[in-house]
């Protein structure tokens, strides 16, 4: 229940601290509107000259960028901020003040700061997948709205299972900073259906940094689409991550060498 308690006592905070600047918060709801109209213009030139992609319409790739933009935006409001942190606290040793605090540290580094602006994405997503899914009459059922929501917390915590991964090379290498970049220029693979990819690139993206699922799935499930059962490599795939993650948060604390480093 602590755990809980702080978690949301870390939110109260940050929504305060964004609704102390909300001229910023305004603008940015505008510059990510902006951005969901191009991507719809985008889209609708594209399927002007070709009625579908590889068994994919107009509507059914909006809804899945829409279910993508929902990912994201939870990923980077709760951790992103946190885990862009987390290179500099190593090296400078502010980590060593989470480490004293009685709870679990790793929770800690991860919800410690929240970026409330990036949810406005949330609702954004939200409106395209409901657009899209009433463009394609899609028949929704309790369970699947549950399913749907269920895969993407699945999605965001993969996302977060492999960038604290990477970002935790920073006991290792003592510069973690290529992390996020590589992470951030794979996300454009993540909104587009993964069936477009083939070969060696189609399986990168399934198996090996699998940016590829996590709006794919949840995507398919709420159009009622046939999944190869990725819906159970997801599942897979985000424990596999969550015991990674502690499993190298552990060794890497083993090398930390506090405020000396």
């Amino acid at each position: 229940m602590k755990y809980v308690n702080l978690f949301l006592n870390n939110l109260r905070i940050s929504i305060l601290c964004e609704m102390s600047h909300k001229t910023n918060f305004i603008m940015r709801f505008i510059s990510d509107s902006i951005y969901f109209f191009v991507y719809f213009i985008f889209y609708t030139v594209i399927f002007s000259y070709v009625p579908r992609i590889n068994e994919w319409g107009k509507y059914e790739v909006l809804l899945l960028m829409g279910t993508f933009h929902i990912v994201i935006s939870l990923f980077l409001a709760f951790f992103f901020p946190n885990l862009v942190r987390f290179p500099n606290l190593v090296k400078s040793g502010e980590l060593d003040g989470i480490l004293v605090k009685p709870m679990n540290s790793q929770y800690l580094l991860s919800t410690q700061v929240m970026d409330i602006g990036s949810l406005t994405n949330v609702f954004l997503g939200l409106s395209i997948v409901i657009f899209s899914g009433m463009q394609l009459e899609i028949k929704v059922s309790f369970i699947s709205v549950v399913l749907f929501a269920g895969y993407i917390l699945l999605g965001v915590f993969i996302m977060y299972g492999i960038l604290f991964i990477m970002v935790s090379s920073v006991f290792w290498l003592s510069e973690a900073s290529w992390s996020i970049g590589f992470f951030m220029s794979f996300n454009s693979f993540g909104d587009k259906p993964v069936s477009f990819y083939k070969g060696v690139i189609y399986r990168f993206l399934i198996y090996i940094f699998p940016i590829g699922i996590v709006a794919n799935v949840p995507a398919s499930v709420i159009m009622n689409q046939e999944t190869n059962y990725m819906e159970v490599w997801m599942m897979i795939i985000a424990f596999i991550l969550y015991l990674l993650s502690i499993f190298v948060w552990d060794r890497g604390l083993k090398l930390y060498e506090g405020g000396s480093i």
